[in-house]
């Protein structure tokens, strides 16, 4: 148990440190691409990346 909580968190820690490692502009343009995918704004596809993190962490 505690081995695969701790796999999952290297996975977490791995995704968040290349997502931050990302060229800005890089960055923007894959937020801009994703707005224009969904068809909604890039603040509500924020909101919703959060919305689905806290539900998946704790449930909600």
């Amino acid at each position: 148990m505690n081995d695969e909580l701790l796999n999952e968190n290297d996975l977490e820690n791995t995704e968040v440190l290349l997502t931050l490692s990302l060229p800005f502009d890089m960055h923007h343009s894959l937020w801009y691409w994703a707005s224009q995918v969904k068809n909604c704004s890039i603040e509500q596809i924020a909101i919703d990346a959060i919305d689905d993190y806290l539900n998946e962490k704790f449930n909600f």
